[in-house]
């Protein structure tokens, strides 16, 4: 049986095992799916799933195996028949209130984990650097002169050198025939 963390994550993500797929694929694509959710949808997870998710990314950025989803309490499974069981939910009372909202409610909350940042890949340096290029030698640079000014940089071809410097002399041409450049612009 699922545990509790994988059925609210199945239902939030619509993420389920497909047919013959590792189980460690479908943890990782479980993972990308929070890793897309949005600050408002993440805030709004149970502790247990963040903690999950957050163990997930500190695995993988490491290399490492991804964890299994383990129980509320924090287990993997139960011993015995090895199946993960989720507890049955609280019964509501008359008055609409359950006993675990009473029991949380005395209860101080422990700090949520936070969701990690999204790595930038390290474009937008190089867009910056690229363009400072293209002003400090000229528009007419070429996408072979950027390249060996950027010493070799990682995630840097030709054709993203070629699209950025493409794009920022479009832009630099739109403004200066606006009049919104101060100097002339060699075109």
């Amino acid at each position: 049986m699922k545990s509790a963390i994988e059925t609210d994550l199945q239902k939030i993500t619509s993420v389920t095992p497909q047919r013959g797929e590792a189980r460690q694929q479908y943890l990782s694509r479980m993972m990308n799916a929070v890793h897309g959710l949005t600050e408002r949808q993440w805030e709004k997870l149970r502790l247990p799933i963040q903690t999950w998710y957050n163990d997930a990314a500190a695995a993988n950025d490491q290399d490492h195996e991804l964890p299994d989803f383990p129980d509320d309490d924090g287990t993997i499974g139960v011993e015995g028949d090895g199946e993960t069981t989720a507890p049955p939910p609280p019964k509501a009372k008359a008055n609409g209130t359950t006993a675990a909202k009473k029991a949380t409610a005395a209860k101080p909350t422990p700090p949520r984990p936070t969701k990690p940042a999204t790595q930038k890949t390290g474009n937008v340096g190089l867009q910056v650097r690229i363009k400072k290029y293209l002003m400090e030698h000229g528009l007419d640079a070429t996408a072979d002169d950027i390249v060996k000014s950027l010493g070799g940089e990682k995630n840097c071809s030709a054709l993203t050198v070629s699209a950025i410097r493409s794009e920022f002399r479009s832009s630099v041409k739109l403004l200066a025939e606006l009049g919104w450049l101060n100097r002339e612009v060699p075109l």
